[in-house]
């Protein structure tokens, strides 16, 4: 259960009429989508928009963490067809070694945290290897840490 996936998902309006509306789903990294048509309700529980995310009624135990959530108008299709987590983890005198899948001309956001709730940004824009399919990251500042937890996301531009 900590393995990390990033959903990019776009809503549009379904002119085919199979429902009322089309969301298209990208996960993690992948330009090539899972469709779904869904069909709006005409319930009146809340006198505002909303959007709900949850996990069905089934006798097995879930959880579900939102890392981030952004919400713009308009259908933007995922950059990368890269599936992106950390790879490789590499610990040595010099400190910690990550690496992940990139492209040349990507840059990222990388954070740790001790806890996994409060992270502390290293690089807000390490840039992508230009002659490797990974992108390495040497962390020399580990000291003052008896665990240590990696983020990696693409930059926003």
């Amino acid at each position: 259960p900590r393995v990390w996936n990033n959903f990019w998902i776009t809503i549009e309006e379904d002119i085919n009429g199979t429902g009322t509306h089309k969301a298209d789903v990208y996960l993690n990294g992948s330009n090539t989508p899972t469709s779904y048509f869904l069909t709006s309700g005409n319930g009146n529980d809340a006198s505002y928009t909303y959007i709900a995310m949850g996990l069905g009624a089934t006798p097995q135990s879930g959880a579900i963490d939102i890392d981030f959530f952004n919400v713009k108008e308009g259908i933007e299709i995922p950059r990368s067809s890269t599936p992106f987590q950390i790879q490789e983890i590499n610990y040595s005198q010099e400190g910690v070694t990550i690496a992940w899948p990139s492209r040349s001309g990507e840059a990222f956001l990388v954070e740790r945290s001790e806890d996994g709730i409060f992270w502390e940004e290293i690089d807000d824009s390490f840039p992508a290897s230009d002659e490797e399919e990974m992108t390495e990251f040497l962390d020399e500042d580990i000291s003052d840490y008896k665990v240590i937890l990696y983020r990696v996301s693409r930059a926003e531009d």
